[in-house]
């Protein structure tokens, strides 16, 4: 399929691929160039985690998730997210 780029680098996807992929105006899209090519993936699609951390290479994502964790329990009741207290 062929997409024409406008004024402002607006890109207006076709409604049969917008219906398929459940996509409404307001919607969030990845993007990223794999290759050479323009790849556009729902945000409700993708693990951005799994996304950046093949970006940035070498990256333990569970490791850098459980350090994460241990370091804002070990901040006790100083920290909260949404009313809990982790």
């Amino acid at each position: 399929m062929k997409l024409k780029l406008y004024k402002g680098g607006v890109l207006k996807l076709p409604a049969a691929i917008r219906r398929e992929l459940g996509l409404r105006e307001g919607d969030e899209l990845l993007v990223t160039i794999e290759g050479g090519a323009i790849k556009l993936v729902p945000l409700g699609m993708v693990d951005p985690v799994e996304v950046y951390s093949s970006e940035l290479g070498g990256v333990d994502e569970d490791r850098v998730l459980e350090e994460g964790f241990r370091e804002a329990r070990s901040l006790g009741s100083r920290v909260r997210f949404g009313g809990d207290v982790l």
